[in-house]
């Protein structure tokens, strides 16, 4: 976050996405960054947080932001006139395939996944950036372990058209996260109706709401039953499931984001 020039007499808004930094790992840099918002969050004559949980992280370690924060949460799309008959990655996808999507780094926690290839026949498709060469060490031992190296492909850097594409497709989406603001896929995943497992760490439990399938811990055992219920859950009542987790996703559109922005510009600028 940067306020250029430093100094003027404008009223500032801020919108917080996360405070990941308290999260991930106890460093120098966690406390520079923590330093640095207090003083521009001091300045700001409002604050924006993308999620409750975020307003509440921003609260607790800022006091004074009490009476000047307002939640507004993020909006997702899925593009028209995508082509879903074709499939961008053909030599990937021959069986059913679980999904999920992030930079490959300790914060997204896949190495847990892999665990849950045991007893079925499914594939994992891992989508994203490779941020951390020892993390992705850390997927592959998981991957040797459990013996399944034919069915965990990681599939890089996609496109936009190529990630609704296994959003659509997909048998799951997996999301086991350890620190979200909002998180992004959750809801695009919950817009194709798909059933979404998720950690229950941060925001992602507020962001899926009662719709999705929450893995309380990572043992292997709990995350095991935690997938094996859900997917019967989700496969009894598809029909019904699918109606429901649409539904939710709805909400959080873009419209509806931009419209409680232009309030709180409206409010801010009128105070």
């Amino acid at each position: 976050c940067k306020l250029r020039p430093r100094m003027f007499s404008k009223k500032i808004l801020i919108t917080v996405h996360d405070l990941n930094q308290l999260y991930e790992s106890e460093n120098e840099y966690g406390k520079v960054f923590m330093n640095k918002l207090s003083k521009y969050l001091e300045r700001a004559n409002h604050i924006v947080a993308i999620s409750n949980f975020v307003a509440n992280d921003v609260k607790k370690n800022f006091p004074f932001t009490e009476n000047k924060i307002s939640v507004i949460y993020n909006g997702t799309e899925v593009p028209k006139n995508l082509d879903f008959k074709k499939n961008p990655k053909t030599q990937f996808s021959q069986k059913p395939f679980l999904f999920t999507i992030g930079n490959i780094s300790f914060k997204k926690n896949f190495h847990v996944l892999i665990n849950l290839l045991k007893k079925n026949d499914f594939e994992l498709l891992i989508a994203g950036r490779f941020d951390d060469d020892l993390y992705y060490k850390k997927i592959i031992e998981e991957i040797d372990f459990f013996e399944v190296k034919d069915r965990v492909k990681f599939l890089d850097i996609i496109s936009e058209e190529e990630k609704f594409w296994y959003y659509k497709n997909c048998k799951a989406f997996l999301f086991p996260s350890l620190a979200e603001g909002f998180g992004f896929p959750v809801i695009e995943a919950m817009n194709f109706g798909k059933p979404v497992f998720i950690s229950n760490r941060t925001s992602l439990p507020e962001i899926a709401g009662n719709y999705g399938y929450v893995f309380e811990n990572f043992e292997h055992e709990h995350m095991q039953k935690v997938f094996v219920d859900g997917l019967n859950d989700y496969m009894r009542n598809k029909e019904q499931r699918e109606i429901e987790i649409k539904n939710w996703a709805k909400q959080f559109s873009w419209e509806k984001c931009v419209n409680e922005y232009l309030k709180v510009y409206e409010k801010t600028l009128s105070s």
